[in-house]
């Protein structure tokens, strides 16, 4: 009946219609259908990397990052938000949604063909028509051409977001969000009590810690006690310039903010890490996330058959990154990780040995 289990739910099997001996089968139908405007105007942000990095190197972050640690992530955020909308100029581009590979080449000999047809039909000569089916043609080869020259592009792009855009466009059937079951069996009508029922699911599979320090490990220290991580700015500029693209948190900060402008970035994060590991304290948009539900198999209207994927603040990932660097420095220097360890160590890799 379909290829798409998701836009089908509410399955019954009901009596025959007179003496068939078919069964009856009724459900319900979730598509999801929209009618595109043929172009649309798409506005986005362009920012200037050169003029911004030149006023935030112009800051004395120093006297600015004062206080505790939340006060100075305020500080730093608000000045970060300014100067970015000074150094930010709003473009507007107009594109075609359904045929993202017609450029502006294959707009003009579009128009093209369209004049050789109304010419035709101006003056109804063979000579007209026979131009028209060759220039027809010749723009039906270059569609194609530009269609696969498209999609290879799309593939061979280090950009998988892009490309998991490009591949929900072309499937055929829109599936809105499935409606998700409550704790009784029934299906939740607004996409609010779906949230509500994902939070509750999200959270039971979650182990509550016990607060207080970590118990001991009952055995007599043998190495140097690992007390503090020393954070430089040259740290914190070579971890920031390696940053891949992938999504925000809830602050807003994406990675290519940080990488493009590491080097006037480097410092204020380098005192605001500092003062967090000091005084034992995380900003408090760095221990929120944004969750989505990524559906896995079976039930699709089971929350159980979801995993959370949580979007969380980049320069606190750094931040782990940098510690858990020190971390493993520490132990390798003092012979903490046996020989045989091979997983999460760097240089070091499993071999099969086959008899």
């Amino acid at each position: 009946m379909t290829t798409d289990e998701n836009i089908l739910s509410d399955l019954e099997y009901l009596p025959p219609f007179g003496k068939s001996d078919h069964l009856v089968l009724k459900s319900s139908l979730h598509l999801f259908t929209t009618n595109p405007p043929k172009c649309t105007n798409k506005t986005f942000k362009q920012i200037n990397y050169h003029d911004l990095n030149r006023d935030l190197e112009k800051i004395d972050w120093r006297n600015l990052l004062v206080g505790n640690v939340e006060s100075m992530w305020g500080a730093f955020m608000e000045v970060l938000n300014s100067s970015m909308s000074t150094n930010t100029s709003i473009k507007t581009s107009r594109r075609n949604p359904l045929k993202p590979c017609i450029g502006r080449d294959i707009l003009q000999m579009i128009r093209h063909k369209k004049a050789l047809w109304q010419k035709y039909r101006r003056h109804l000569r063979s000579q007209d028509y026979e131009n028209h089916r060759i220039f027809s043609r010749e723009l039906k080869s270059m569609l194609k051409s530009a269609k696969r020259q498209f999609e290879d592009k799309i593939a061979s792009s280090r950009d998988r977001k892009k490309f998991y855009k490009f591949v929900r466009s072309t499937i055929k059937t829109k599936v809105s969000t499935p409606r998700i079951r409550r704790a009784d069996g029934t299906l939740c009508e607004l996409h609010q009590e779906s949230a509500e029922v994902f939070a509750d699911s999200f959270e039971a599979s979650f182990s509550q810690e016990p607060d207080g320090p970590m118990p001991g490990l009952g055995i007599p220290r043998c190495v140097p006690t690992f007390d503090f991580v020393e954070i430089s700015q040259d740290m914190v500029l070579r971890h920031l310039s390696v940053l891949k693209d992938s999504s925000p948190g809830r602050d807003g900060l994406s990675p290519a903010i940080l990488r493009r402008c590491a080097s006037s970035l480097a410092l204020p994060l380098s005192l605001i890490y500092q003062e967090s590991l000091r005084s034992h304290c995380l900003p408090s948009s760095w221990v929120s996330a944004s969750v989505t539900p990524i559906y896995k198999k079976g039930d699709s209207e089971s929350a159980a058959n979801y995993r959370p994927i949580s979007l969380t603040s980049v320069p606190c990932k750094v931040l782990e990154r940098i510690i858990q660097e020190q971390l493993l420095k520490f132990a390798l220097e003092n012979g903490l990780i046996p020989p045989a360890q091979h997983g999460f160590v760097p240089g070091r890799s499993i071999a099969f040995l086959r008899e």
